[in-house]
């Protein structure tokens, strides 16, 4: 190997000898509307922190304070589901049955499940659908996304619930 050439430390990722189908350009703008996307995203918190942020005693409250301080918000609500409001209009989608094995990580997994489908131009309903899908399936395994190793697994589950967790 001459002095122009370097290889990737062991254990590392060579990132010059990955492709993409996407070219540049394309990609570019991807990535850009995807941000411009995120940015309409203001808040996602669990209804214990809402309620906490807005000084409420009931998410209800908590939901129609914070929605006057920022254009969209989402709360968490485990069992109960998740509820979002934009413009004033609210969205609901309930939660999906699931014994719980571990509770830790399914909000971080139900924001990227919402994220997920957000960034792609989903609806607040499928957003809130596929968050707690996503939230759901996390807590069926011991660790905060030890669930989503079994790429089967998560498959299975997500086409048994897909249909049956419809959003309002």
């Amino acid at each position: 190997m001459d002095n122009h050439q370097h290889a990737a430390a062991p254990g590392r990722v060579d990132f010059s000898k990955i492709k993409t189908s996407i070219p540049i350009p394309n990609l570019i703008e991807v990535q850009r509307n995807s941000y411009e996307r995120f940015l309409q995203m203001d808040l996602l918190p669990n209804e214990r922190e809402a309620m906490k942020m807005s000084r409420a005693d009931d998410v209800e409250t908590a939901l129609s304070r914070l929605a006057q301080k920022v254009e969209t918000v989402v709360v968490k609500m485990g069992a109960s589901g998740a509820i979002a409001i934009r413009d004033g209009q609210r969205f609901r989608a309930p939660a999906v049955p699931v014994t719980v094995i571990d509770p830790i990580g399914a909000g971080d997994s139900f924001d990227a499940g919402f994220l997920h489908q957000f960034l792609r131009g989903a609806d607040l309903t499928t957003c809130l659908a596929y968050g707690n899908l996503c939230g759901a399936f996390s807590t069926t395994d011991c660790g905060g996304t030890e669930a989503f190793r079994d790429a089967a697994r998560m498959q299975e589950f997500f086409r048994r619930h897909n249909t049956s967790n419809q959003a309002q």
